[in-house]
C-alpha cells in the first residue's frame, strides 16, 4: 500500500556555502506544507493536524524545488520493502 500526499513548495532557502561540499549544484534547505487550500481538499484538511517537511537538498534536484516555489507537488510514501500481512 501506498499514501499519496499534497505538499506545496512553501519556502526555499539557498546557501553559498553548506557545510564546506563543493558544489557544482545549488545547495539550500526545502520547506513543504500540506495542500488544505481548495474544495478537492476541504474533507481531509479540516481533521488532518498541520506539519511540514524539511529538507537539506546538496544536488540538481534543489533547482527543480527552487522553480516550483508556491506550487503544489505530491509525494508518495510506500514501504522501502514489502510488508508481512499480520495475521
Amino acid at each position: 500500500m501506498s499514501v499519496k500526499a499534497k505538499f506545496y513548495v512553501a519556502q526555499v532557502n539557498q546557501y553559498a556555502s553548506l557545510g564546506g561540499f563543493a558544489a557544482p549544484a545549488p545547495a539550500g534547505e526545502i520547506i513543504l506544507r500540506p495542500v488544505t487550500r481548495g474544495a478537492e481538499n476541504s474533507m481531509w484538511a479540516s481533521a488532518t493536524p498541520s506539519g511540514e517537511i524539511k529538507m537539506t537538498i546538496r544536488t540538481e534536484a534543489f533547482g527543480w524545488f527552487q522553480s516550483r516555489l508556491g506550487a503544489e507537488v505530491s509525494i508518495t510514501f510506500e514501504d522501502p520493502e514489502p510488508v508481512a500481512e499480520s495475521q
